[in-house]
């Protein structure tokens, strides 16, 4: 096909399946102008790229859609990937580094010094409500590994605990 027919026909389908690619993205945008914005032109160009081997084999819309959805999807694992950074405020420092807190929690954290590197980590993850699927993911085993071995470090605190006690 000839490029600048190819074009034409492009900003025809484009014209039409318009609606369907403003309402997917404000959907899964923060609604922002400018998040709208990257995302319409992300899905746009994205269409673009493809429009070659689109075979007119279904609707255009439809075509489009799945497209903008392929697109939207690869943006949030790539967000879902990307680490969030966030500051803290130096009440919430204050509240943290508090030696007042709460006799419990701190003897917690006592015997969670005591355990392997390993453990402590796991058992922060665990601690932070991080699914056992991630943490699976994490330390390269099955979710009924890493169950295992939370109740096994959780047998482990408790023995520390309750021998500490007889002492």
């Amino acid at each position: 096909m000839d490029e600048q027919l190819q074009r034409k026909n492009f900003l025809k389908m484009l014209g039409q399946c318009q609606g369907s690619i403003l309402k997917l993205c404000l959907q899964y945008t923060d609604r922002h102008p400018d998040s709208v914005n990257d995302l319409y032109q992300e899905i746009v160009y994205n269409l673009w790229r493809a429009y070659s081997r689109f075979g007119h084999s279904s609707k255009a819309n439809t075509w489009v859609y799945r497209t903008a959805m392929n697109t939207i999807n690869m943006r949030l694992r790539e967000q879902y990937r990307t680490p969030t950074v966030v500051a803290l405020d130096e009440h919430l420092c204050e509240t943290i580094a508090d030696d007042s807190g709460d006799e419990l929690v701190n003897r917690l954290y006592e015997l969670i010094d005591r355990l392997e590197d390993d453990e402590r980590d796991m058992l922060n993850l665990y601690l932070d409500k991080v699914p056992q699927r991630e943490i699976a993911v994490i330390y390269g085993m099955s979710e009924w590994a890493v169950n295992q071995k939370i109740h096994r470090i959780k047998m482990k605190l408790k023995n520390i605990h309750e021998n500490e006690q007889q002492e």
